[in-house]
């Protein structure tokens, strides 16, 4: 199958569901109503990015234009996540707080005091919200902090794992996704906040958990990427492990699922390389695509465009490039963002 088949997989049914909640969401958010100017947003989605501060851009066929950008007062943004409106961004970092930011003019809605300690080098490594944008779950060393943004009050601790958590992430029915550094991946009940059986791709626990994402399309697919070059897949409702295969000969730094076709993860690694697996494939250990930059760079995070045709990829010297998956020879776009800083996360608008 040629690689647009497999990018463009469900695309249809989804853009059908994608302009049913728009026209829902019409009124409070000013979107389009037809499906002609729901391809016009599409195409004019926002991109995010984390370094030494938090900027958010407009990606508008080969451009990237500045719309806001949040610098903290101290340190920097290592983490952040969209809100289900796009119009605020949750950002983390090396400050104490998480601040709560209008996507439009960077400007500081609210904060939440994670630490009472400024000086405990308690930094956020991973936020995420539900899907309401209700809840905010962020992670401090071995601790994930769960906050009910209606009431802004802690809800919730948890402290479980053995080591650092990495990456934190929402399941569409409230459960919450966390990876640390011993390899563990744990699963925890949206009401009591009790754990699952610890996930290991390999007993020995030989690998670090260095992201996490859910596929927005089957919402129970988890894929996730080790340090040790690993890519593995869970069902998250049985615990089961269905695929795991050698992406990178470095460490694998993100991973992302395709927001349409549920098969489909992209990887980013430090071996300079992005690629995409067709993890239901029989023989799912040969990429359907590859990604090779000439330059000896770390590739430190990867993001799907809604369209599903487009890359973004943040690099270790501050750059960001988006490239179009059925030609990968060359990028869309190259866009010196963040001067030589590296690019620690980056995300489109979900729309």
């Amino acid at each position: 199958m040629v690689i647009s088949a497999y990018l463009s997989y469900g695309a249809l049914d989804k853009n059908k569901r994608r302009l049913s909640h728009f026209k829902k969401s019409n009124k409070r958010l000013h979107l389009p109503q037809s499906n002609s100017q729901f391809l016009s947003v599409l195409s004019m989605v926002s991109l995010a990015t984390a370094s030494e501060s938090l900027k958010v851009w407009r990606f508008e066929k080969d451009d990237l234009s500045l719309v806001s950008r949040f610098s903290p007062p101290t340190g920097r943004c290592s983490c952040f996540a969209w809100n289900h409106t796009n119009q605020v961004v949750a950002v983390g970092g090396t400050e104490s707080k998480i601040f709560l930011i209008h996507a439009h003019n960077g400007q500081i809605l609210s904060s939440l005091q994670i630490s009472e300690d400024n000086g405990s080098n308690l930094n956020a490594s991973s936020v995420a919200l539900s899907s309401n944008s209700r809840f905010l779950a962020t992670s401090l060393k071995n601790n994930i902090q769960v906050w009910d943004l209606k009431r802004r009050q802690l809800k919730s601790v948890m402290n479980e794992h053995v080591q650092s958590v990495s990456s934190t992430c929402f399941l569409p029915t409230g459960e919450i996704v966390s990876g640390d550094a011993s390899g563990a991946v744990r699963i925890w009940d949206s009401k009591m906040y009790v754990s699952s059986q610890e996930l290991l791709a390999t007993p020995d626990r030989s690998e670090a958990v260095t992201s996490l994402s859910i596929s927005p399309v089957s919402s129970v697919h988890l894929a996730t990427g080790y340090s040790g070059g690993m890519l593995s897949v869970w069902d998250t409702a049985t615990f089961q492990q269905l695929r795991r295969l050698s992406a990178h000969t470095g460490s694998l730094n993100s991973v992302a699922y395709s927001p349409i076709n549920p098969k489909l993860v992209a990887t980013a690694g430090s071996d300079s390389r992005v690629t995409l697996f067709d993890t239901g494939a029989r023989s799912s250990g040969t990429p359907s695509a590859v990604i090779q930059l000439a330059e000896n760079v770390n590739i430190t995070t990867v993001a799907f465009h809604e369209d599903a045709l487009h890359a973004a990829i943040g690099l270790s010297n501050g750059r960001v490039m988006v490239y179009d998956w059925r030609k990968t020879s060359r990028p869309v776009l190259d866009k010196p963002a963040h001067d030589h800083f590296p690019v620690l996360a980056l995300a489109f608008q979900v729309l």
